[in-house]
């Protein structure tokens, strides 16, 4: 059960796809000068804030909740993220090798993670560091280009891809796809909707 549930987080991750930065050193006799805050790129800025939405994947489908805030100085950004299973795939789960007991356990289940992101200003990569509530710890890294952010996520349970589009100002889908620790192996895969939280009129 243990290993599905983690499985279920690393698909929560979502979203996330900036780690810390890896400035280059200046060489000998070059002044060093410090990189503009986070809150000055685009992509960041639009992704601060509080959102809701929802996932549906292989295993079920879940309720999301997500706050995007910077931190120190504005050069790396905290993001919290919930996510409550309201819909069980009960087959895949059974496939899974799951019993009755363990998927009747999962109903309910919150799961919370918090990550790290920020990316590296002179190569435009990204890298985060991701933490949860069963204490794994993952690292993930990737790119955008244009309205597209593509990453790859690394921990214990495997590797996930993930793609995060911004369709508008509002609103962000992303599809993600997880792989066993063969690489070869998909154990999940979905997609996530969110939109601003004060959009949807909610009181979370």
């Amino acid at each position: 059960m243990k290993q599905c549930l983690l499985i279920l987080g690393l698909s929560m991750m979502i979203l996330l796809n900036p780690l810390f930065a890896q400035d280059k050193e200046a060489s000998e006799g070059e002044e060093y000068s410090m990189p503009t805050a986070l809150s000055d790129d685009a992509w960041y800025a639009w992704m601060a804030g509080e959102w809701e939405g929802e996932t549906e994947s292989t295993i079920g489908k879940m309720q999301d909740w997500m706050k995007c805030e910077f931190v120190l100085d504005n050069h790396f950004m905290i993001v919290h993220y919930t996510s409550k299973v309201v819909e069980l795939n009960t087959e895949a789960l059974q496939q899974m090798g799951m019993t009755a007991e363990q998927i009747e356990g999962m109903k309910d289940h919150l799961y919370k993670g918090m990550g790290i992101m920020t990316f590296d200003p002179q190569t435009g990569k990204s890298k985060d560091f991701w933490f949860d509530n069963y204490r794994a710890i993952s690292e993930g890294s990737g790119t955008r280009e244009g309205n597209i952010s593509t990453g790859n996520w690394e921990g214990t349970m495997g590797t996930f891809k993930r793609t995060l589009e911004k369709v508008n100002d509002d609103e962000m889908v992303m599809n993600f796809k997880g792989f066993a620790p063969d690489g070869t192996t998909v154990i999940n895969q979905g997609k996530t909707t969110m939109k601003r939280k004060a959009l949807m009129g909610s009181n979370q």
